[in-house]
């Protein structure tokens, strides 16, 4: 307690300063903080599609009539499938990968898109879970639908867990068994993304959804057997032995179905614009950190200067040149902590804040990593401005300080 209020004393005379610099220091906090999550989701987001093991693929994306779609909304949809189903027949085509939907389930008050998918999609995009992907056996009639949860809106369901919900016109409300969640940051495979330059970035959804195996018994158990719904996007992945002819009359019986992106081409934009975003968002960052650095060591020099003759009244009465420079960092190191916890805090509880819709920072992935190198981050600084007092006083004893403030 005595300690304390040694160290308290020594902040109060800068206060005003250091009540600004910890405002300064917590923006700039906040800043890197979205700036690391940013490389984190941006270095996801290509883990995600290189772990797929499709570099022989182009992402399809099928032209269609929208006006037609609003005559005969399911049956544009059944059109999608016939389309899927002939390409995947072609020779040289190894897989079609398309996401369905057997509709949406209302669990309590909210509804959920219900994802099929298929042993291909399961083969190339099997995510990490907690549990496991499904049931090795076919769903029956009035038994549980096997179910795996994406996004991060589920953090009160356990695995094994029986969810109750309704589907469709269906009067009489279907049991769910949860099989697996997937695991943080809860991403999951979109197909949405319909642009002239595909990124990886925009081929993730952490959107709650429920997943199920492609099973005929669960599509009747869902209701929905004449309201499939399909993207209109699909990744078409070639054998591996196609010669460089064989591939690109592939891609020319492709291009009168719509456009396509290459894997590769894909992959070299998602970089670039990685790297554009951070130069155009690095100079926000860059002038908080300088500004707060500027803050920071000059109110840290203040600091030793008007608390010089209070370590020559500590060293007096018994304090080593050790304990002098422990109560310094004592209370640099508190000029530390607000900003630290309020950004710590906010990295811990970002997934509840999203998942509430009070605030949403988009394509960033805060983790334990996010934390640990902000940690990191502040502890490098805290012993840089220790070396302050070191070199401040340097070569000079408690007893010639004492005679030079007293001359």
């Amino acid at each position: 307690m005595k300690q304390f209020r040694l160290i308290w004393q020594s902040l109060h005379q800068v206060k005003g300063a250091v009540l600004l610099l910890m405002i300064v220091l917590t923006l700039a906090l906040f800043v890197l903080t979205y700036l690391i999550g940013l490389v984190r989701y941006h270095s996801y987001s290509l883990t995600f599609l290189e772990r797929a093991k499709i570099e022989n693929a182009v992402y399809f994306k099928l032209a269609f009539d929208e006006n037609q779609m609003e005559k005969d909304f399911y049956g544009t949809f059944a059109s999608f499938a016939q389309t899927y189903q002939q390409i995947s027949d072609w020779p040289g085509v190894r897989d079609v990968l398309s996401i369905s939907s057997y509709g949406s389930v209302r669990i309590e008050e909210n509804i959920y898109q219900v994802l099929v998918y298929d042993e291909a999609l399961l083969r190339h995009f099997s995510v990490p879970l907690d549990g496991s992907w499904f049931s090795d056996k076919s769903a029956v009639m009035g038994n549980p639908v096997p179910v795996v949860l994406g996004g991060n809106a589920f953090s009160n369901i356990a695995i094994g867990d029986l969810l109750t919900g309704k589907t469709g016109e269906m009067q009489e409300p279907i049991t769910l068994k949860v099989y697996g969640k997937v695991k943080f940051p809860g991403y999951t495979l979109s197909l949405g993304d319909s642009s002239t330059v595909i990124l990886t970035d925009n081929l993730l959804n952490d959107t709650p959804v429920i997943l199920v195996r492609d099973d005929p018994a669960i599509r009747a158990m869902l209701d929905s057997s004449d309201r499939l719904l399909i993207s209109e996007n699909a990744w078409v992945v070639f054998e591996d032995d196609l010669t460089e002819h064989q591939k690109k009359e592939l891609l020319e019986r492709l291009s009168y179905y719509g456009s396509y992106n290459a894997y590769d081409d894909i992959i070299i934009a998602s970089r670039t614009n990685h790297i554009k975003q951070i130069k155009r968002i690095l100079p926000i960052p860059l002038f908080l950190f300088f500004s707060a650095f500027s803050c920071l060591f000059s109110i840290a020099s203040l600091y030793v200067l008007r608390n010089a003759q209070n370590q020559i009244v500590y060293f007096f009465c018994g304090c080593s040149k050790l304990r002098l420079l422990l109560i310094l960092g004592q209370g640099l190191s508190l000029i530390f902590l607000p900003p630290a916890l309020l950004n710590l805090l906010f990295i811990v509880f970002y997934p509840f804040i999203r998942r509430i819709s009070w605030f949403n920072l988009h394509q960033v992935v805060l983790d334990g990593s996010v934390a640990l190198l902000i940690l990191l981050f502040l502890t490098v600084l805290l012993v840089l401005l220790l070396l302050q007092p070191l070199i401040i006083n340097r070569g000079r004893s408690p007893l010639q300080l004492s005679r030079r403030m007293s001359s």
